[in-house]
Formats: C-alpha cells, sequence, structure tokens
C-alpha cells in the first residue's frame, strides 16, 4: 500500500480506516470471548459508501481517454467491491454463528481489501491526474525545442504565441498540485521549477530577439547571442523534466527524511540523471555546436560522478568513477577539438563519440550502483551530511560509546573505565574546539565574500557600456571578466561551504546548492551577453548608439538583474546559516582592519588606499545593516525591535558622515583637520556598530548545548550501577502499552526509573527499532520534569519500540498493533499540541514558521501511521506475500518518517523556548540531564 501523498487521498481513506479499525477491534474482542455485536448497519453504510465509490469510479472511466486508466481502474474496483460483498457475507455468517471461523476469514479480507482497494482507485486516478499535467509540461517542451527554428521575428511572434498559453497553463496546474501535497519537500521541489520558470522565460524571448538581430544583419556577437539561446533552453527544459520528475514522486526518500550523506548523494545524482542525455546526445551528434548546452551538460556529469565518488565505500569504486571521469574528460576535450578542427564527420571524432558514449553509460552505472547500495543501508545509521549534524554525533558517541557487543570483557575493569571516560572527553573537547574553528572560518569567509555583491558585476557593466558614451576599451574588459567569474566562484564554494557546514534544513541546503550551481554558469552567461554589446559596440557609427547596441544592452540588463536577484536569494540563505551576533563581530574586527589601512594611507598620502579603505567599511556597516534589519523584522518581541530599531537608526545615521569625510579627506589627504574630522566620524561609525551587536546579543547555536553537555566532567564512579544496564525488552512494553492508564495522559514527572531507562542497541535489521532509538537517545538528554515535550517525546520512543515487536512478529495480536498506531497517533496530538501552543509564544518569525509547519506534518504522518497499522493488522496472518511486504516498507517509511520529524521539533523547540514572550506565562523548562559514559569495548 502507497503512502498518502496527496491531501485528498488521506481526507478519503482516513475515515474508511477508522471504519475499519473498528470491525478489526471487534472481531479480536470476540477471540478472548467477547460477543461480537449485529454488524448489519457497520456494513450497510460501508456497502454505501462503496457503491458510490464504485459509480463515480466507472463515470470516471467513460469520461476519460487516459488508457493506463482504463486499464488500471477496472481491478481496484472489482478489488472493492468483492470486499464489500466479502463484509456482507460476514455478516449473515456471523447473524447464524457467532464464533464462525469462515465469517471472520470474510471479516479480514473483506477490511483488507476495502483499504487497499480503495487506496489502489484513489491512486490510479492520482496518477491519471498527474499524467495530464505531464502533458503539458511536454506540451511546453516541444515549443522549446522548435527554438532552433526561430530565425525571424515572424517566427518569433509565433513561438511566443505558442509558448505563452501553455506555459502559462502548466505553471498553474503544477502550482495547484504542489498544494495538494502533503510531502513538503516534493512540493518545494515543485515550487522552485515554477518560480524558475517565470524568471527565465522572458530572458529566452530578448535572447531570441538578439539572435534574430545578429544573424540576420551578420553582425558581430552572434555566436555568444546563440550559445547564450542554447543556455537558456537548457536550463528551462532541465527545470521542466525536474518538474515532471517532481511530479511523479509519491514516496518519501529516506534522503529527505535524515540530514545525512545519502543525502547528498541523491542531490548529486539527480544532477547527473538531468544532464546525462543532453551529454549523450552532444556526443551522438556530429553536427552540435561546440561549447553548446550538450559539451556543458558532458563537463557538469563529470563534476557531478566526481562528487559521488568523494562517498564511495571503497578505494576501489573511488577510483574506478575517478578513472572513468578523467578519461572521459580527456576523451571529451579531444573530441571537442576535433570538432572546432571541422572534422567532425572525420573517422577520428566518430570514434572518439561512440567511445565517449560507451565510457558514459559505464559511468552511469557505476554511478547507479552506487546510490542503489547507499539506500540500502538503515538511515539511522548512517552519517549526518553536515559538519555539524556529524559533530553532534561524535559527540553523542563518545558520551554513550555502547554498542552491540561491546561490554565484553570490561565490566571488571573500573580503570579501563575510567581512561575510557579521560580519553572521550578531551576528543569530545578537541572536537568541540575544530567546530567553533570552523564556524569562524565560515563567518569570516561570508564576512568577506558577500560584503560586496554586485561590486565586480557594476564594474563589468560599466566597462561594457560606459556611461561616458564612449567606446568600450575591450582590454578593461576582459579584466573585469576575470575578476567578475572569480567572484562568481567564490560566492559559489563560500554557499557551498554554509551547506555542507551548518544549514541543517535539508530543503533549505539543498536550495543553496542548487544556486550555488547554477551561479557560475549564469555569470559565464552574463559574461556572453556583455561581450555582445562590447562587439556591437565596435560597429558604432558616430557616439550615438544604434539598435541593435541598446538591444543587446537591454539585454545585458536583464541577465544582469537575473544573476543579481539569485545571488542574493543564495547570500539570504547564507545568512541563515551563521549566527547574526558572530557575522557582526566579524565584520567589526574587518571594519577596524580597515581603519588601519586608512591610517596608513594618510601616512603615505596614497588616496587610492584612502578610497578603497573607507569605501570597504561604509560596504561593511551596509551588511551590518542588513543582517541587523533582518533581525528585527524577524522579531516580533517590541522590546528587542525597539532595542534593535534604535541601534540600527543609530548606525544608519554615522555611515553617511563617515562617507562625506572621507570624501574631504581624499582632497585634503594632508590637512590635519580634515584627518581628525573622518577620525571622529569612524568611531562614531565603530561605536554604532557595537551598538548593533549589543542589540542583537549572543545567539544560542544548536551544538552550543553538545559541547557543553558532553565536556562536563562526570566522576563515573559515582553514577549508579543502572546507568550502565541494558534493559530488556520487555521493560519497554511495560513503559508503553501495558500500563495503560500512564499512558493515557502525559506525564511530566521525572522519576529515577524514567531517567534510568534505556533502549538496547538496536539491529541493522531493526529500522523501526532504529527510529525509536534515536528518538529516545534524542529525548534523553533533557529532563522531562516540567517539560511535557520531552515526556511526551519519550513516551511516544518506547511506542515505536513496541510497534517493531509486533510489526516484526515478536509478540502480540491485531489489537495490539491497532492499538500501539492509535497511542502514538495520540502522542503525535500531544506533540502537535505542545509545539503548536510554544511556537504562538515564540517571537521569533523564523522559528514559529519552522515550527508549525512541523507540527502540522507530526499530525499528518500520525494520522498515516494509524492507516498503514490497520492495514498491516489485516494482514499478521499473511505475512511474507508481496502485498504485505509492501505495506511493511510503508509502514517502516512512516515510522522512520515520525521519529526524525519528533527529532527535528526538539530541536527547533529548544530554540524557540529561549525566545518566548515574557509575559506568555508559558513554562517549559529545557534542564539537561548529566551525561552517561557507559563501558567502551573494540568491536
Amino acid at each position: 500500500m502507497s503512502s498518502f501523498h496527496t491531501k485528498s487521498i488521506e481526507r478519503i481513506l482516513s475515515p474508511v480506516a477508522q471504519q475499519v479499525s473498528k470491525l478489526i477491534l471487534l472481531f479480536e474482542d470476540a477471540g478472548v470471548g467477547t460477543e461480537i455485536p449485529d454488524l448489519e448497519f457497520r456494513v450497510s453504510v460501508v456497502k454505501q459508501a462503496v457503491d458510490n465509490l464504485i459509480k463515480v469510479g466507472y463515470d470516471t472511466i467513460d469520461a476519460s481517454d487516459d488508457d493506463i486508466l482504463r486499464r488500471d481502474m477496472p481491478p481496484s474496483l472489482r478489488r472493492v467491491e468483492d470486499a464489500s460483498i466479502y463484509l456482507q457475507e460476514a455478516v449473515v455468517l456471523l447473524q447464524k454463528n457467532s464464533a464462525s471461523p469462515e465469517a471472520r476469514k470474510y471479516l479480514i479480507e473483506g477490511s483488507r481489501g476495502i483499504l487497499q482497494g480503495t487506496s489502489s482507485v484513489l491512486l490510479t486516478f492520482d496518477m491519471s491526474e498527474v499524467r495530464k499535467i505531464i502533458v503539458y509540461c511536454r506540451k511546453v517542451l516541444e515549443v522549446l525545442a522548435t527554438t532552433d527554428d526561430v530565425g525571424s521575428f515572424a517566427r518569433l511572434a509565433d513561438f511566443v504565441k505558442r509558448l505563452t498559453p501553455c506555459m502559462t497553463h502548466m505553471i498553474k496546474e503544477v502550482d495547484n498540485r504542489q498544494e495538494e501535497l502533503t510531502i513538503q519537500s516534493h512540493a518545494a521541489l515543485l515550487r522552485r521549477g515554477i518560480e524558475q520558470l517565470r524568471r527565465l522565460t522572458p530572458i529566452l524571448v530578448s535572447s531570441l530577439k538578439l539572435y534574430i538581430n545578429t544573424q540576420q544583419n551578420n553582425l558581430p556577437g552572434a555566436a555568444e547571442c546563440q550559445a547564450n539561446r542554447d543556455f537558456l533552453v537548457s536550463e528551462m527544459c532541465d527545470e521542466i523534466q525536474e518538474i515532471i520528475r517532481g511530479l511523479q514522486l509519491t514516496e518519501t526518500d529516506a534522503s529527505e527524511l535524515f540530514d545525512d550523506d545519502l543525502a547528498a548523494i541523491h542531490v548529486t545524482k539527480a544532477t547527473l540523471d538531468s544532464r546525462l542525455h543532453f551529454a549523450d546526445e552532444w556526443l551522438k551528434d556530429p553536427e552540435t555546436a561546440v561549447e553548446s548546452a550538450g559539451e556543458k551538460a558532458l563537463h557538469q556529469v563529470i563534476r557531478a560522478a566526481q562528487r559521488l565518488a568523494g562517498f564511495a565505500s571503497s578505494e576501489l569504486e573511488q577510483k574506478m568513477i575517478s578513472d572513468l571521469c578523467t578519461e572521459l574528460q580527456s576523451l571529451g576535450n579531444s573530441l571537442s577539438e576535433c570538432r572546432q578542427r571541422g572534422e567532425a564527420d572525420g573517422g577520428q571524432a566518430r570514434h572518439l563519440g561512440a567511445t565517449c558514449s560507451a565510457k558514459l553509460m559505464q559511468l552511469a552505472k557505476l554511478c547507479n550502483d552506487l546510490t542503489s547500495r547507499g539506500d540500502r543501508h538503515n538511515p539511522v545509521f548512517r552519517l549526518a551530511r553536515t559538519l555539524e549534524g556529524k559533530l553532534i554525533q561524535a559527540q553523542r558517541w563518545l558520551a554513550d560509546p555502547r554498542g552491540p557487543q561491546r561490554q565484553v570483557g570490561l565490566e571488571a575493569s573500573p580503570e579501563m573505565r575510567s581512561a575510557q571516560h579521560d580519553l572521550a572527553l578531551a576528543i569530545s573537547r578537541s572536537l568541540a574546539h575544530i567546530w567553533h574553528a570552523l564556524q569562524d572560518q565560515l563567518v569570516h569567509r561570508v564576512a568577506e565574500t558577500y560584503t560586496d555583491l554586485v561590486g565586480p558585476l557594476r564594474q563589468l557593466s560599466e566597462t561594457a557600456c560606459p556611461s561616458s558614451g564612449g567606446p568600450p576599451n575591450e582590454e578593461a574588459f576582459n579584466d573585469q571578466m576575470k575578476l567578475f567569474l572569480a567572484q562568481c566562484s567564490q560566492l559559489s564554494s563560500t554557499a557551498e561551504l554554509a551547506a555542507a557546514t551548518s544549514l541543517s534544513d535539508v530543503w533549505r541546503a539543498d536550495a543553496l546548492r542548487c544556486l550555488a550551481n547554477q551561479l557560475p554558469e549564469l555569470g559565464a552567461q552574463v559574461v556572453l551577453s556583455a561581450r555582445a554589446v562590447v562587439l556591437s559596440a565596435g560597429k558604432r557609427n558616430g557616439t550615438e548608439r544604434g539598435a541593435l547596441e541598446q538591444a543587446t544592452a537591454d539585454h545585458f540588463a536583464l541577465m544582469r538583474q537575473h544573476w543579481t536577484d539569485s545571488a542574493e536569494r543564495m547570500r539570504a540563505l547564507v545568512d541563515e546559516a551563521i549566527d547574526a551576533n558572530a557575522f557582526i563581530i566579524a565584520q567589526e574586527a574587518g571594519m577596524i582592519r580597515d581603519s588601519d589601512r586608512t591610517e596608513q594611507s594618510i601616512r603615505e598620502t596614497h588616496t587610492t588606499g584612502v578610497v578603497e579603505a573607507t569605501t570597504s567599511i561604509a560596504r561593511r556597516a551596509n551588511r551590518v545593516l542588513q543582517v541587523a534589519t533582518r533581525e528585527a523584522d524577524n522579531s516580533e518581541d517590541s522590546r528587542y525591535v525597539d532595542r534593535m530599531n534604535d541601534a540600527v537608526k543609530q548606525l544608519r545615521s554615522t555611515i553617511t558622515p563617515m562617507v562625506t569625510e572621507a570624501k574631504g579627506l581624499v582632497t585634503e589627504i594632508k590637512d590635519p583637520l580634515a584627518q581628525e574630522r573622518w577620525r571622529s566620524s569612524n568611531r562614531d561609525l565603530l561605536s554604532a556598530v557595537v551598538v548593533v551587536k549589543q542589540a542583537v546579543g549572543q545567539s544560542i547555536l544548536p551544538t552550543q548545548y553538545y559541547h557543553q553537555h558532553y565536556q562536563r566532567s562526570n566522576n563515573i564512579s559515582q553514577l549508579p550501577k543502572s546507568f550502565n544496564r541494558d534493559v530488556p525488552i520487555q521493560e519497554m512494553q511495560d513503559m508503553s502499552l501495558h500500563d495503560s492508564p500512564a499512558l493515557s495522559r502525559t506525564e511530566t514527572s521525572d522519576t529515577e526509573a524514567e531517567e534510568d531507562f534505556n533502549f538496547p542497541p538496536p539491529e541493522e535489521n531493526q529500522p523501526i527499532m532504529a527510529a525509536a532509538h534515536a528518538l529516545h537517545h534524542e529525548a534523553r538528554l533533557w529532563s522531562s520534569r516540567d517539560n511535557e515535550l520531552i515526556a511526551v517525546t519519550k513516551r511516544m520512543a518506547a511506542l515505536m519500540a513496541q510497534l517493531s515487536q509486533v510489526v516484526r512478529g515478536e509478540y502480540g495480536t491485531k489489537k495490539d498493533l491497532i492499538s500501539v498506531a492509535m497511542a502514538i497517533a495520540e502522542a503525535s496530538l500531544d506533540v502537535n499540541r505542545c509545539a503548536k501552543v510554544l511556537a504562538k509564544e515564540c517571537t521569533d518569525r523564523r522559528i514559529r514558521s519552522n515550527l508549525m509547519h512541523l507540527s502540522d506534518r507530526i499530525l499528518t504522518i500520525g494520522n498515516q501511521l494509524k492507516i498503514l497499522s490497520t492495514v498491516k493488522a489485516t494482514m499478521l496472518e499473511s505475512q511474507g506475500s508481496s502485498e504485505d511486504q509492501e505495506n511493511t516498507e510503508s509502514l517502516v517509511g512512516n515510522a522512520q518518517n515520525l521519529m526524525q520529524t519528533v527529532i527535528e521539533t526538539l530541536h527547533v523547540a529548544e530554540g524557540a523556548s529561549i525566545k518566548m514572550r515574557v509575559d506568555s506565562g508559558f513554562k517549559m523548562v529545557w534542564r539537561p540531564r548529566p551525561a552517561i559514559t557507559g563501558p567502551l569495548t573494540v568491536r
């Protein structure tokens, strides 16, 4: 049974599953001597709903021209109809004999058939709707494929006439679809695609106009215009293909649930797959131009494969991929050289193309094998993707380095346990030091790289389109071009570092990586459009711009704006990855260095040095203003906002005087009064930055707790012995269902038994237990006293551990499975309620939005877990079938999803508790528990 990837499917299936659950519970109660009540009314209600579903289904088939729907829908409808008949027959048999085994069999078969058949009907219809949207996508692709034929303005008008309605229709349908999806990563993928298409469409039309103008009039810059057009078409086609892929997704990928290396593998593999077809076409088609989109796609495939090689589990596999990439790079360069010499149809070029194509397919197979092997690993046992996540995993292991069979031979050696603790503490402190150094370096790089975002682009624009109106200087243009491309590379590498280091939100990290990959390519296209301006200016008659030069300048302006928008979006995501207070400190240090440079330039009477240093000071001050304003806009704490606004106002009032005095200093650099006036205004500016820094306040980073928590000195000899014992599974059962009064409400007591309780480490073949273990390990870092969220999280982890046992057949009945699932759903409601109350009182808008999103997600997943558990309950007697295996996989994925989402909720909730309304009266205490260090053994 597939997951419920749309709100409509979940909305329809939820009440059906609820009725089936009641039937199964009645059946199970009868098994222990309770008489089954008359089910005739319940079954008649189900029959009425089934009859209505069948009628609507056949009407849909008659009205549809979708052959796949007409093929797949009737069997699903017949299954629902047969299941309804089973239920009716069960009622008749039970009325004759309430202990009839055949009636019980019909009851279970009918219940299962109703749920699975209804799900199949809904999924078949949903896939038909998706195929309709894909048809609209393919229509746009067909129109884009005709761009090579657009060689006149008449054909351009026809092209726009054909593109506009189908693009509008496709965007509308995709937008409606993303609002219907329950898996937020899939919805984000579709949103990102249509937003990019909206931005690229007008730029494509502009590039076509320019291309036609240069081609028809045999003007310079035609090659640059064609390359620009091909790039835009390629980008739009890639976005549409990615939208099509997103539309077809129905399952939540493990890489979206866990912030680990596998997520990075999937993102990189998706990039490789999206470029593979274009690269292969370029290799096989000798008529394709050099430096076209296909050749660039080949280089992108090679770069993606090289990144994947870094995730290989063995040196041999890593070497095989790396060697293939090197060979492909060499073959591709040789083929490009042949085509540049005009030997595209020669025997050597064809041999190179065929060889390269075969190697490309071999590389794709190796990358596919690497990805599929990673998918089989339990996500809980995988490394985190970000450096921050890896550090936390290392800290936790150092705090509790126990695992399967790691206690053998060490229980009788207190000296080794003490040495283990000292060693773990030393390593933990070293890791914390390394982490802080990495954070400092990242903040420093962001402060330096993103301070002057558009300066190099502005200089490139000035050399391409001089404000004096004169012709451009090609030598100066080439110099500025190199600076601009170098900046693109620096911005991209810094963004990738931020995504890999601190941005643990998978979707935001993916968006940042996407922008980081696009920016250098987009920068190259900006350079091409600028070069077209330079070349067109070379044919100018007189001093006034001609029509072609104006057209190229207009297109260049569009490309500049597109690049600027992308860079600003990237900067906003990078700013979210770093601490605002640390960033302001870094900028303050930079301003002090610039002030020292200014003083040195004054002593040397070097006016250019004064201009450069004071300009840098002003830019850094403006960046501080940006970050401070963002922090103020993000907060709803009136006192904090007032304090921030006052500090921002003070800083803003000091920038202009400093710049004015710096201009005066440049003209009168030897005048002591001018020097003193600048120094005074600069001191005021630096003082205002200090005020802003104090107003922002020191942020508490997520990892700070782990560093402090795990570095706390703990005397092992003083810990109770119970900390080092493995609690059996039966104790987890006692904590979960069998003590029903304790689970009927959220307990906030913090008893010794609760604090000492520990999960045995899960095995690789226990995915649900592993998810429960991960959640419990997270929750046990905090005391549940005065913290209802932690208390209910611990309860949920214990329930999930019992669910693992029931699903694996270790004990329990259908009733136990449904009861556990209902208890987990109830706990999900409690987590949802706690999170929403906390979000309501939180003054940080970003944290509140994230917390609300996570709480709603928990509610959705908990509801889905009830439905999947109900289906699983109908299959406990037929385990091993393909249907049972499919349902078990869905149930496992759902459980992992729920546990990971609750873990993320805890992280966000801890941050939200720091930023509560002072007068709210809401109390949620986050009291760290002492670190527990168990015995260490060598595996």
